[in-house]
């Protein structure tokens, strides 16, 4: 039974045009569901873009991929949709070659700037082209595709990386403005996520048209997708999903989804991402034991931080900074260190085991910090450690973090926990509060009543949430148990999802760095 009416649905007699710059599953495949879904109420045109631009979003730089491979799978989006053209309401594919013609020639008559006096994250986010602000979108390909919250100073590497980003953004521009003239009546646009280069430059062009944007991005479970018109960093919209999921979904129905959703990460079981816990430790390091035993011994509260990756947060278009009074996360931990030191309490810093996955740059960042939280005479257990969440969630008296799952996760088993930035749940789950400064941090954890046990069933409503608010694919089918990175159309149609070379090629690089 649907309890839920999902927003593609809802959309009827408007002229949409959805538009797509990328060539990796599910987001490629995701724009052909969006397509033919619409199609059943609206009038819909098909543009792909990523052959025109530099850098296709989310997909390789590598030249031979971008002549080579990101064709061929635009081809076969084209040829998926030509075929259910042929059954169903017709979509209109644009003539992408002839519109980037007109591009190209509109490209020679802009004026470029200097991009080499950008020396910081701010300088950054300020660029414009003509009225369009298109340096956060900028900065938030780069932080994503070089894994580093502040790349900078930038490296050459990192520098031709962010002329290519600029130029793809200013390609983007005028795409848009052809698109989207006085002659194209279009009510809406498609685009992924939107807070990407290619994507940001073009969706600030519609803004100034006033034409209405809808985004899609993959969800929280393999077989959903969000789709709105909202962006889906939008945390004050996310939280009123929360309570449509609150006040729609049956009570019943919220505790057996939410309750089943934790339990089942608690155990390790990959629900809708990797696990980073199946592989840790029942309980803790030595070290680490004889510390929270002599805590427990002497009564001294412990405080414990998760930490959590900030580059996909890091330049939303629109969006105040995320940590505000803190400046940065890691500052917030320092600032924490140093009230907790003196109230007397321990603090262990949880750093996300996902860091092991990002920039050298933040690396060095979190490692200075762990000298820094050690000479506290705090504790650190690094994204290495194999000391298990679920223990010293269970062992904690308080649970701070910056709005990651594991902050819900401590309401599930009866941890008080509060968020020290704007995330999806800050008081959409009443129990836990938002803590945006230092003054309120220490207020709170000077309320004794701030570490009474909560209910664990208010946490409930974040897995029925992340499982059951998104909608449901049709015609994509993903082929992993989880990820959505691989899988095929409902009719067998291989897109973007990597075939037997593209799967020999990664085993092979995969091999090679093992041994190297």
């Amino acid at each position: 039974m649907t309890y839920i009416n999902n927003t593609i649905d809802k959309i009827n007699n408007e002229n949409i045009l959805v538009v797509s710059f990328t060539g990796m599953t599910p987001h490629l495949e995701a724009s052909l569901e969006i397509s033919r879904r619409l199609s059943e109420k609206n009038n819909v045109s098909y543009i792909h873009l990523g052959k025109y631009v530099s850098r296709a979003s989310l997909y390789s730089k590598n030249i031979l991929k971008r002549k080579l491979q990101l064709p061929i799978r635009v081809q076969r989006a084209k040829n998926y949709l030509r075929k259910h053209n042929q059954e169903e309401a017709e979509i209109k594919l644009l003539d992408s070659k002839s519109i980037a013609k007109k591009m190209i020639n509109l490209y020679k008559n802009e004026e470029l700037k200097n991009l080499n006096n950008i020396d910081s994250i701010e300088d950054l986010k300020n660029i414009k082209h003509k009225t369009y602000c298109i340096g956060i979108g900028i900065a938030s390909s780069l932080i994503t595709m070089l894994k580093e919250t502040d790349p900078f100073p930038l490296t050459e590497s990192f520098q031709k990386e962010l002329k290519e980003q600029y130029i793809s953004s200013i390609k983007s521009i005028i795409f848009a403005e052809i698109l989207l003239d006085e002659d194209s009546k279009y009510d809406s646009i498609v685009l992924l996520n939107g807070r990407l280069s290619v994507e940001n430059a073009f969706k600030q062009v519609a803004q100034t048209k006033r034409t209405n944007i809808f985004f899609h991005e993959s969800s929280f479970k393999n077989n959903r997708f969000f789709f709105e018109n909202y962006m889906p960093h939008d945390f004050k919209m996310r939280k009123k999903e929360i309570i449509e999921v609150k006040n729609n979904l049956p009570k019943g129905i919220i505790e057996e989804v939410g309750k089943d959703f934790f339990e089942r990460k608690a155990k390790g079981q990959e629900v809708w991402q990797e696990s980073y816990t199946n592989k840790q430790m029942p309980s803790y390091s030595e070290e680490l034991k004889n510390v929270i035993a002599n805590c427990k011994l002497t009564k001294k509260k412990i405080i414990s931080y998760f930490s959590i990756s900030d580059d996909e947060y890091q330049a939303i278009d629109g969006a105040p900074p995320r940590y505000g009074e803190w400046k940065t996360q890691i500052h917030a931990i320092k600032s924490i260190s140093n009230i907790l030191k003196n109230l007397n309490y321990h603090l262990i810093v949880r750093v996300h085991p996902n860091l092991k996955n990002k920039g050298d740059l933040d690396k060095k960042k979190w490692n200075d910090l762990s000298k820094y939280i050690k000479t506290q005479g705090f504790s650190w257990i690094s994204q290495d450690d194999l000391d298990s969440t679920y223990k010293l969630l269970e062992d904690s008296d308080l649970v701070i973090s910056a709005g990651s799952t594991v902050g819900v996760e401590a309401i599930f088993k009866e941890t008080p926990s509060v968020v020290i930035a704007e995330c999806y749940y800050a008081n959409a789950i009443e129990c836990i509060q938002l803590c945006d400064s230092s003054e309120k941090i220490k207020s709170f954890i000077k309320d004794k009543n701030s570490f009474n046990k909560p209910n664990k069933a208010e946490s409930y409503i974040f897995g029925a949430w992340q499982l059951k608010h998104a909608a449901k694919y049709k015609y994509f089918v993903a082929t992993h148990k989880i990820s959505t990175l691989y899988g095929h159309m409902e009719d067998g149609t291989r897109i973007a999802s990597p075939g037997f070379s593209q799967n020999l090629i990664n085993f092979t690089n995969q091999f090679m760095k093992f041994f190297s």
